[in-house]
């Protein structure tokens, strides 16, 4: 069908609409990509998965459209040996988890054609359960991802608690209060430090690492919490090192999965597609029709979709 008779019918604008009734990017993409066919199988084969999905839109949503995201270039990435991001490997966590809750939400016997969508997913539940493991819902890493990053963390946490328990009681002190502009205790570039005086600067030993904007104020590291500071840069390197190797190992298990990823994708993104459909079948009190392949067109109270309750019925 030529785009000026499709302009004529308004196909742009039930597209629109079907369009706003998909879960995610994938779905959406699906529906905006589509055209009408006059292939009669087709036609039969759309209607049976907009029935199904009907059918199973009367007992809930399907939760397994919710949280996708595009992943092709996450995957192509960890194809070329690249280091996904936690926020990556989050998003193709979803992939995975999504593609097995769609095998195990869709019932085969009951619902035919969405049944044939679901059996060609490949799920991978040690990969999503290792991701699980690593990542956290806001897409950070884990202090217990490993043993290794635990330990690590476990000794930053002492070092800053040491830092913090000494200066806190440096500020406190009546003999040091004359020095502070306040008493409290910041970060500058990863390193503790307290605000002093610019006048009194060099009344207390240490490293400065910055002033206020008027220079009334310096940032002075204490030269006593100057060692717990460098173990603590020390380990977290070491932290930065753990954290990629990490990221690393999952990353080479995705791209080990790379063409099962991309395939669940685009299930998941047909399978939104379609439930838009009865979505959109449910929104506009539609019917399935009866088709056949002899060219004969009856319609019977029909009424425009886009009109609403005003429209009126019209036999054709």
């Amino acid at each position: 069908m030529d785009k000026t008779t499709l302009k004529k019918l308004e196909f742009d604008k039930i597209q629109a609409k079907l369009a706003e009734l998909t879960h995610f990017q994938g779905g959406l993409d699906h529906v905006l990509n589509m055209s009408p066919s006059s292939d009669y199988e087709l036609v039969n084969k759309r209607l049976d998965e907009t029935e199904e999905a009907m059918e199973f839109l009367r007992y809930g949503e399907p939760g397994f459209l919710n949280n996708l995201s595009l992943i092709n270039n996450h995957v192509r990435k960890a194809q070329i040996n690249g280091i996904l991001s936690p926020y990556e490997l989050l998003e193709v966590y979803y992939l995975l988890r999504n593609s097995r809750l769609a095998k195990k939400s869709i019932d085969v016997h009951k619902y035919k054609r969405l049944g044939q969508i679901a059996a060609t997913i490949e799920d991978d539940r040690d990969l999503e359960d290792q991701i699980a493991k690593v990542i956290t819902e806001d897409g950070d890493i884990k202090d217990d991802a490993t043993p290794e990053l635990k330990s690590i963390r476990n000794q930053i946490n002492t070092h800053k608690n040491r830092i913090r328990e000494y200066l806190q009681n440096f500020i406190r002190s009546e003999n040091n209060q004359k020095y502070l502009q306040d008493a409290l205790v910041t970060e500058r570039d990863g390193r503790y430090v307290i605000p002093v005086k610019q006048e009194f600067r060099h009344e207390i030993k240490g490293i400065i690492h910055d002033e206020s904007a008027s220079g009334a104020t310096v940032f002075i590291e204490p030269i006593s919490v100057v060692e717990h500071n460098n173990k603590i840069r020390l380990l977290q390197l070491e932290e930065k090192r753990e954290i990629e190797k990490i990221l690393s190992s999952l990353s080479s298990k995705v791209a080990l999965i790379a063409d099962n990823l991309l395939h669940n994708f685009r299930m998941l993104a047909l399978l939104d597609n379609i439930f838009a459909r009865g979505r959109l079948a449910y929104k506009f009190n539609a019917f399935r029709p009866d088709i056949n392949n002899k060219g004969i067109i009856e319609i019977r109270r029909g009424k425009h979709p886009l009109i609403g309750e005003e429209a009126v019925p019209l036999n054709v």
